[in-house]
């Protein structure tokens, strides 16, 4: 091997070296909360820890959610012996929030954070506007930060996932409102189910400086082989 192949792998060695090091360096932090139905407290109207096969899971069209869930979901505005949504009386206002807080700190604050949840949203409601609202609370300084909303007849179910970037540092409940405009004595109802609730944060702050000594590194290693491979074929004419 000759003084610049040599120099070539030394450097690739260095800069790979290196890399980790500043890896090991760099402060890390990961936020992950995975938020079940129990995880859910009860803060008025009608919510509930409903099994998949219930049967406003299993029904279709405005009566249910068309097998939308495939395990225990979070129900708001029905109960989970209720065959179909008809059969709950309108509430007003469902609302569940988490018992216990998490913390969003200030690197979470300023990468931000990343929200994901399934929801399926139905109902018989025509006459006035229902809708769902997700919340986060930062209990700390006492700020409500909407985050997604659903109005009807918008109904139908989805996949979400929200990148947050206007959250301030702080311990946070989760909070999800059903709001049944008609009130109690609507004639109309709705309900809406959320299950596969998460929040995370990027797992490490990853700097630019970071990202050219790894660059150096590949290119240095892609060099050296290139070398190698050239040098090889020449032996064996």
């Amino acid at each position: 091997m000759n003084s610049s192949q040599t120099n070539i792998k030394n450097l690739g060695m260095v800069f790979a070296v290196s890399a980790s090091l500043f890896l090991a360096a760099t402060p890390s932090h990961a936020l992950i909360v995975n938020l079940t139905p129990i995880d859910f407290s009860n803060g008025g109207g009608t919510i509930d820890t409903a099994p998949f096969d219930s049967g406003i899971n299993t029904i279709s069209g405005s009566e249910g959610f068309d097998n939308y869930f495939n395990s225990t979901y979070l129900l708001l505005g029905a109960d989970n012996g209720d065959t179909n949504i008809s059969d709950s009386p309108a509430s007003g206002d469902s609302v569940a929030f988490t018992g216990n807080t998490f913390e969003i700190s200030s690197t979470d604050a300023t990468n931000g954070v990343t929200f994901a949840f399934d929801w399926a949203f139905q109902g018989t409601e025509s006459g006035v506007q229902d809708e769902f609202f997700i919340s986060f609370i930062n209990t700390t300084l006492t700020q409500s930060f909407d985050v997604f909303n659903k109005e009807s007849p918008g109904y139908g179910e989805g996949t979400e996932s929200l990148f947050l970037t206007n959250l301030t540092p702080g311990d946070y409940e989760l909070e999800i409102t059903l709001n049944e405009a008609g009130g109690r004595n609507d004639d109309g109802n709705t309900a809406a189910g959320f299950d596969n609730i998460t929040v995370s944060s990027v797992p490490f702050e990853f700097s630019p400086s970071v990202g050219l000594i790894m660059m150096g590194g590949i290119f240095a290693f892609s060099r050296y082989a290139k070398s190698r491979k050239v040098k090889q074929e020449l032996e064996n004419i």
